[in-house]
């Protein structure tokens, strides 16, 4: 016995470095690779961060004057931004490093919702620290590791104030709470429902003693808990609702984005994409799946954390389906979750049939060789790889920031909200939407966006700065793309000099 944990012990130690040894691996990378539209803007937003004048208003230079963009409330920014600070760390490096230490950190809420000691559940932690999709971005510079980090920290300090209702517990909540909801609402949004389904459990296990204080006290505890959250909502809503081209990215503008329709969430393919493709194969939790059909289920008292776990999973794939069907790194912050809901939900001792139950070390085989043979499949080939596309503006900016004071602006068409060119020439930027007109394209008053009334009022939103350069890619084109450029070059007399699929010109000073 002593010999078989000592080599389960060992074998967590190696497998807890494999994250360690891919981020050496990809070190020197851009953060282009794979999802580079966000990495950069969660780098660009960091990167003004000390230039601020507040902590309410923070300086996002992409959508013109005031260079305000209220998003997310950026904790894992500012945090990035002060480990920047420190010699031998860049912006890249900095969040980076902290994705990495927060992908690491998870365990510790982790390990107090699983309750048992670690070689006890060594195949969970195996699928976490393998999971092609987690292991990808555990070390990316992307929010979405410390929403997790924040949202799985409210569910287990929730199981703590439920087992122990004190001011301690009480206060350690509604910080995580409020942290969690406030770098991303969504977050807490998912982690309290899994809550809300654990306090049903609770509350049924009374049988009717003293239930009305229990939800009284609870309740009161939600409230405080999501007000801040909620404020800051507002708040930024009221910001971008302030200027024509900010007020299509209100909560409100973007909700058929956000939330997609009902006939995407019935359409065969999209469903196999996200439940089948994504989660099962991408997450890595095909072994889990498997016991769920060998073993049979614990009672579902029993299962009260692992029901909860996956209501908090799976809120953002359900209610959030659009944004999960379109991008990958989603996930981060919703994988852990379902991956604990399935593996808490078998009885390992109750096999379904006679002959047949196999040891956790054989499922702890299928999900290693599993998950790193897609990893290998899927997400290593991108690593330290740069799509052609951002290649182009990669290049462009490079070229651009040579040539650009920095204190001038660079105007953008045809790459959307993409920040790879304000981030890789370090000036503030007006970047033109590029949206198809389609049922998810975000509507301001029942319109569409409109890049002619921008670009016809360009002066309002340079403010006090002037034009430098303008850009223009074939990347993420709108109808009217043809429209917008041909207005470009009949206002703007330039060279223009051409790139691959972007081609760009530089405003000369009269």
């Amino acid at each position: 016995m002593l010999r078989l944990n000592f080599f389960k012990y060992i074998s967590f130690l190696v497998i807890l470095f494999i994250p360690l040894v891919f981020y050496i691996y990809s070190y020197d990378s851009t953060l282009l690779d794979h999802m580079g539209y966000r990495q950069t803007q969660t780098a660009l937003s960091t990167m003004w961060m000390s230039y601020s004048d507040s902590w309410i208003d923070f300086i996002f230079p992409v959508f013109g004057y005031p260079w305000l963009l209220p998003m997310e409330y950026p904790i894992f920014q500012i945090i990035s931004s002060l480990i920047s600070k420190l010699e031998f760390f860049s912006i890249e490096t900095s969040g980076r490093l902290l994705s990495l230490v927060i992908y690491y950190l998870s365990l510790i809420p982790i390990r107090y919702i699983l309750k048992n000691k670690i070689r006890d559940d060594l195949l969970f932690y195996i699928f976490y620290l393998t999971s092609p999709l987690l292991l990808y971005f555990s070390s990316k510079f992307l929010i979405d590791g410390f929403v997790f980090f924040l949202s799985v920290s409210v569910f287990a300090t929730f199981l703590m104030l439920v087992k122990n209702f004190s001011i301690r517990n009480v206060i350690l909540f509604v910080i995580f709470c409020n942290l969690c909801g406030l770098q991303k609402i969504t977050g807490l949004m998912a982690a309290l429902s899994g809550c809300g389904v654990y306090f049903i459990f609770y509350l049924i296990s009374l049988k009717d003693k003293n239930s009305f204080i229990e939800i009284f006290k609870f309740s009161f505890v939600f409230l405080i808990s999501i007000i801040l959250p909620i404020l800051w909502v507002i708040y930024s809503d009221e910001i971008k609702n302030s200027f024509y081209l900010t007020s299509f990215l209100t909560s409100d503008a973007l909700s058929n984005w956000n939330y997609g329709n009902f006939n995407q969430r019935l359409d065969i393919y999209n469903l196999a994409k996200l439940f089948g493709w994504r989660i099962t194969v991408l997450g890595g939790i095909f072994a889990l799946f498997l016991r769920l059909l060998l073993f049979r289920f614990n009672k579902l008292e029993e299962n009260k954390i692992a029901i909860s776990c996956l209501t908090c999973g799976l809120f953002g794939p359900i209610f959030f389906f659009n944004l999960y069907l379109v991008h990958d790194y989603y996930l981060i912050s919703s994988l852990a979750f379902i991956g604990i809901g399935l593996y808490l939900i078998p009885n390992i001792d109750a096999p379904r049939f006679n002959n047949i139950k196999p040891s956790a070390n054989i499922f702890i085989a299928i999900t290693l060789f599993f998950n790193l043979t897609i990893f290998s499949y899927w997400y290593m080939p991108k690593t330290n790889d740069i799509p052609s596309s951002h290649k182009d503006m990669y290049k462009i900016a490079l070229k651009v920031k040579k040539q650009v004071d920095s204190d001038k602006v660079i105007l953008t068409a045809g790459v959307d909200w993409d920040s790879t060119i304000p981030f890789y020439t370090g000036n503030y930027a007006i970047m033109l939407p590029s949206w198809q007109k389609n049922d998810f394209t975000p509507k301001v008053k029942g319109e569409y966006f409109d890049s002619l009334e921008v670009l016809s009022n360009l002066e309002d939103y340079l403010g006090n700065r002037e034009l430098g350069a303008i850009v223009v890619c074939k990347i993420r084109m709108s109808e009217d793309f043809d429209v917008v450029v041909n207005f470009i070059k009949q206002k703007w007399k330039i060279d223009w000099k051409n790139k691959g699929l972007c081609s760009f010109g530089i405003i000369k000073e009269n």
